[in-house]
């Protein structure tokens, strides 16, 4: 019941819960993401739209749930677009072109980089996130795991696994654009609220871009429906929707510990799921990411 919800949330150890749920459904993502994009080609914004259009009517019920609406300052509305343009329209034509032509293993392996890139951005916005010999030693380290995925992924027999982990970190580069430049933003506003508005000005954008796509001459199989409503609800609402209650609760470095862990989710699920080769390579880059960010967080 209502009541027994309400006591659940209170528990000390929810967002620990929460957080399993939000790493699992988020490496699960990339074998999903894989098939939607590989299904709908260069139509990726289509796909995208399609994705947060599932997904907004449950941020919002969220929202009104937990934090009893979603009203913000009118003035953060022009930062909070900017910020959508980058974490909804730019970062999901990335993801989605990139899993277009590599591997999700490659991807999920990639992408983790993204603290390391948001500690490069942060240390020139802001005062406090200065650059110390320790973190560029991280930064470096987490690179040089991105570098081995590029030169030895064994994961060679898709469209152009060059260009697909070209877009992919080019994802990572938006996200941390997008983490570093919406710090002032959270400081201000409940990231649920935010995570709201953000998504509906990105889906947007998306809705506009995606009529040169031409969308009603595109024909869309069960699989396609069913890929971007678990995008959609699990990788994108319910997921974002943990992330933020549990970021409130227990803070960004305890969270991070379970982040750590989507790549691996990512690369085991994408052996299960799509039959994605394995290698210690994955292994071997997926310490150094993991020790490099570790490294930037803790210094």
């Amino acid at each position: 019941n209502i009541m027994s919800a309400f006591e659940f949330l209170k528990s000390n150890k929810t967002p620990y819960f929460l957080m399993f749920f939000t790493v699992l459904f988020w490496g699960l993502s990339w074998p999903v993401g894989s098939i939607v994009a590989k299904e709908f080609g260069p139509n990726v914004f289509t796909a995208a739209f399609i994705r947060f259009s599932i997904a907004i009517p449950f941020l919002l019920i969220f929202a009104l749930v937990i934090d009893k609406g979603i009203k913000i300052p009118k003035s953060y509305l022009p930062k909070i677009a900017v910020l959508g343009l980058l974490q909804i329209t730019i970062y999901n034509f990335m993801y989605l072109s990139g899993l277009r032509f590599t591997s999700s293993s490659d991807a999920s392996i990639i992408i983790a980089a993204n603290p390391s890139l948001t500690a490069i951005f942060s240390s020139i916005l802001y005062s406090d996130e200065k650059l110390s010999i320790k973190r560029l030693v991280g930064i470096i380290t987490a690179f040089l795991g991105v570098v081995t995925i590029f030169v030895d992924s064994p994961n060679t027999d898709v469209e152009n696994r060059l260009l697909g982990n070209i877009f992919i970190f080019l994802g990572a580069f938006v996200w941390a654009l997008y983490t570093s430049f919406s710090r002032p933003v959270y400081d201000k506003i409940s990231p649920l609220r935010f995570q709201v508005w953000a998504t509906i000005f990105g889906w947007l954008m998306l809705g506009v871009i995606s009529l040169f796509e031409k969308p009603w001459t595109l024909e869309y199989t069960q699989e396609d429906i069913s890929g971007l409503f678990y995008l959609g609800l699990f990788a994108a609402a319910i997921s974002n929707t943990f992330f933020s209650y549990s970021v409130k609760k227990i803070g960004p470095t305890k969270t991070a510990i379970f982040v750590n862990t989507v790549p691996l989710i990512g690369v085991l699920s994408s052996i299960i799921i799509l039959g994605d080769s394995f290698s210690l390579v994955y292994v071997f880059a997926f310490l150094l990411i993991v020790f490099g960010v570790n490294v930037v967080n803790n210094s």
